[in-house]
């Protein structure tokens, strides 16, 4: 995992496991992938993306850790924005064109935490 990341902090915390930190997600993923590493632990939609666009021979399993909310970063000010973009992610939730976008960057779907 990466070094001084959130995620080596949770292992840490979690005790009792044996951590390798690398300086970036390609190089530890290449050594999962190569049989050198049992397990990974990083956010499912960086793994699920790096394991699709690279063809690897992963695939991420199982819920661990806390669910981290993203966010639209703008102006408060800037109202008709926020609400354009409510109610875009809004549309592409019900027509299921947020699920079909993650199925294809992702391979999984992204509408469900």
């Amino acid at each position: 995992m990466g070094l001084g990341t959130t995620f080596e902090k949770d292992l840490i915390a979690a005790g009792g496991i044996n951590i390798v930190t690398y300086p970036g997600t390609p190089e530890y993923l290449a050594d999962l992938a190569a049989g050198r590493l049992d397990a990974i632990y990083n956010d499912r939609l960086l793994i699920g993306y790096l394991a699709k666009s690279q063809n690897l021979p992963i695939k991420g399993v199982g819920n661990a850790g806390s669910v981290d909310q993203m966010g639209v970063a703008m102006k408060k000010s800037n109202v008709l924005l926020q609400r354009a973009v409510n109610a875009a992610l809004k549309g592409l939730k019900a027509d299921s064109s947020l699920a079909k976008l993650g199925e294809k960057w992702f391979g999984q779907d992204v509408s469900k935490p």
